[in-house]
This record gives structure tokens, C-alpha cells and sequence, in this order.
């Protein structure tokens, strides 16, 4: 499912994936988990342990979507419901090194606030390390703001809370 195709990006597509895509969803995770592991509150030696039963079951609830250029995925993030029902946390947001800067980020947080805003949440939730300045920017760029509360630690750093409260559909 193509939930966006702007021109700011030619040729990238945003995907909603579901459990049935679990391979391409982890593929893709590892990759990110790879690449950047201060980002995540997870590390790849321990999603690489995990089984088709267990990337089945993460993926249930909220969404997933994939960035896809020229048929290969450049970039993932995710939206789970953390502490209830009315709860959308981001999650897992990655863009292949060579594509950041491009607008690829810019369109997978649009599409989850798309999704968030159709699925009739307030508001969406992410946290960030709090010395990531290009994600904190592109958070901040979409309309989030930083939460009053403290930063939790997190490996490699802080995370400082965002929020960004949602226009209805």
C-alpha cells in the first residue's frame, strides 16, 4: 500500500507492512540496527536471534512502513501503542546513510502521523537521543516538541521525550 509518492523525493514510496511482510521488516531492521546502534534501545546481535514467530508478533498493532526507491528499502519506522489504546509512540525511524538529507525521513514521519491522524489518535509520541541533531530537527520540522519531562537514559546517551499533538482528520 502507497501511502505517499510527493515529488520532493522522485521515485520513493512510502509502504505500510504487516506481519505477513515480518523477512522484509526484519531485513531492513537489521540493516538499521547495523548502521546506527546508539539510535535504538536494542542492538542487532539480539533482533538477529529472533525468530519468524517473534518478528510476527512485534509487528502486531500500530503499523510498520517501509521507504522504498527503485524497488529497494532505503528507510522503516513504526508506530506502536505503548501504554494504551490512545498511546502512539514512534518508533525504530532509520534512513539508509545514503539517502538521508533527501526528504525520505520527512515522508515516513508524514505517513505515521497520516496513519495516526486516520486512525483517530490526539497525538504521537517518540523519543530521541537527545544529542541526535538531525533526527531532533526532522521531529521538530514535522511539528513535534520537546516533552517537559526529564530525559530517561538510554544506551549510548539521553533521550529527550517529543510530542507532536495531532490536527483531527
Amino acid at each position: 500500500m502507497s501511502t505517499r509518492d510527493d515529488d520532493d523525493v522522485p521515485g520513493v514510496r512510502v509502504e505500510r507492512v504487516g506481519p505477513a511482510d515480518w523477512a522484509r521488516w526484519q531485513a531492513v531492521r537489521l540493516r538499521a540496527l547495523a548502521e546506527a546502534p546508539a539510535a535504538f534501545s536494542s542492538s542487532r546481535a539480539r533482533e538477529a536471534g529472533f525468530g519468524e514467530h517473534d518478528w510476527r508478533q512485534r509487528m502486531a498493532g500500530g503499523t510498520r512502513l517501509v521507504a522504498v526507491l527503485d524497488g529497494a528499502d532505503v528507510g522503516l519506522a513504526g508506530v506502536h501503542l505503548a501504554d494504551g489504546p490512545d498511546e502512539p509512540q514512534v518508533f525504530g525511524m532509520w534512513v539508509d546513510p545514503a539517502w538521508r538529507g533527501r526528504g525520505v525521513g520527512e515522508r515516513l514521519v508524514a505517513a505515521l502521523l497520516d496513519w495516526a491522524r486516520a486512525d483517530g489518535h490526539a497525538h504521537v509520541r517518540l523519543w530521541v537521543v537527545a544529542d541526535n541533531d538531525p533526527a531532533r530537527a526532522l521531529y521538530q520540522r514535522a511539528g513535534f516538541v520537546d516533552e517537559p519531562e526529564p530525559a530517561s537514559p538510554a544506551p549510548g546517551g539521553c533521550e529527550q521525550a517529543m510530542l507532536h499533538v495531532l490536527d483531527p482528520a
